[in-house]
């Protein structure tokens, strides 16, 4: 059966990477080596971000062949690994290379919602949590949401960060490339001037 663009709140996007269609990356994605991930991801997708075009964490957590758990409204608590590790700001400690082989659990959900889900979901509150250092996260921010200020990651490069910790740092050059073209399309397709990226191959 013939693919069909997504239509819905954001117009057409791409079936596989779920961006608007004049932004897809698909090309690119087929250009990168073969993804390690050290450690599963488990995705917690707040439903407002599945329907976002500039959602990030879906296309790199389907990439690495991790999980992704709809939460939010009423939907039930996913079942989650007990020894997994909870990606956060405000962390006890800083992900190490020796976390490698734990399950890495990441909320991807807008700051506040994102608040509100720790707050909710039961399985959270018990968990170990980790955080990146901050001297990758300093001055970033993501350039497609309004909202994104300089300390706020996008998903992916979370993810991307994470994984060059601990031990995938090919990945994580390929993910923020792929992060790079995804946000100068994204950019490009709405009529915005383009935001200098980090280059991947100065991630750290």
């Amino acid at each position: 059966m013939r693919e069909r663009p997504i239509r819905g709140l954001c117009g057409a996007r791409c079936i596989r990477c779920r961006t608007h269609l004049d932004a897809c990356v698909c090309d690119v994605i087929a250009t990168l080596p073969t993804l390690r991930s050290p450690s599963r991801i488990h995705l917690l997708l707040h439903l407002s971000e599945g329907r976002k075009s500039t959602n990030t964490g879906w296309l790199a957590t389907t990439l690495l062949g991790g999980a992704v758990h709809p939460v939010g409204r009423d939907l039930p608590e996913p079942a989650l690994p007990d020894d997994a590790l909870l990606l956060t700001p405000d962390a006890s400690r800083t992900l190490r290379e020796d976390d490698a082989g734990r399950p890495l659990l990441v909320l991807d959900a807008a700051w506040r919602p994102a608040r509100r889900l720790r707050r909710k979901l039961h399985t959270l509150h018990t968990r170990d949590t980790v955080a990146l250092p901050e001297s990758l996260v300093h001055e970033r921010g993501y350039a497609l949401r309004h909202d994104a200020r300089e300390s706020h990651l996008a998903t992916a490069e979370a993810i991307a960060l994470a994984l060059g910790i601990l031990g995938a740092p090919e990945t994580e050059r390929a993910l923020l490339t792929l992060f790079a073209a995804f946000v100068e399309r994204g950019l490009r397709v709405r009529g915005l001037p383009r935001t200098p990226t980090l280059n991947p191959s100065t991630a750290r």
